[in-house]
């Protein structure tokens, strides 16, 4: 597989050809189904879906969530943060999906992966309205789910991402 490389101010794009794997990142830290925290957005039940098209790692620090996405999905493996994870840069998308879907805001690992050196698109879920997000995030550098009209949907168009390298970049621009 050849990789072509693109110079860019800060940092280099290196597309590196076309993959039939679609690999996604998920850090999730609370997956409370009940109680003061309580995840209200749907994103657990959106993630499975969505591992079902895609090559997604979840990594987590509490055992409560390993627990309730293996109901979910038994076949689907949740990392532990003692075993050693691998480099974003490994990766294609980043799920910044929120608890809930509350209006004005937005989750900061959402900012961490846009401002980060790694070369990852982020697909977002949050906030009551998409424009929460056109008014404060620089344009096409994210991947919205409301966008979509399944999690199904979603893996076509993210597929299409991945094996070409102008739409790639397209996301990577405002990076």
């Amino acid at each position: 597989m050849d990789i072509l490389t693109t110079q860019r101010p800060d940092h280099i794009i290196k597309w590196q050809g076309v993959s039939q794997v679609v690999k996604a990142l998920w850090f999730v830290s609370n997956c409370n189904e009940k109680g003061e925290w309580k995840v209200t957005s749907g994103r657990v039940e959106y993630a499975v879906e969505l591992a079902k098209y895609i090559q997604l790692s979840i990594y987590t620090h509490r055992t409560l969530c390993e627990n309730y996405i293996s109901r979910y999905a038994p076949k689907l493996v949740v990392n532990l943060p003692d075993e050693k994870q691998p480099p974003l840069s490994d990766f294609h998308f980043y799920l910044a999906f929120e608890n809930s879907l509350c209006e004005d805001y937005i989750t900061e690992k959402f900012w961490k992966i846009l401002e980060g050196p790694d070369l990852v698109i982020p697909i977002v879920m949050g906030g009551l309205r998409m424009e929460e997000y056109e008014n404060v995030a620089p344009p096409n550098s994210y991947i919205h789910v409301k966008n979509f009209t399944s999690p199904k949907h979603l893996t076509e168009h993210l597929h299409y991402v991945v094996s070409n390298e102008k739409a790639f970049n397209y996301y990577l621009e405002e990076k």
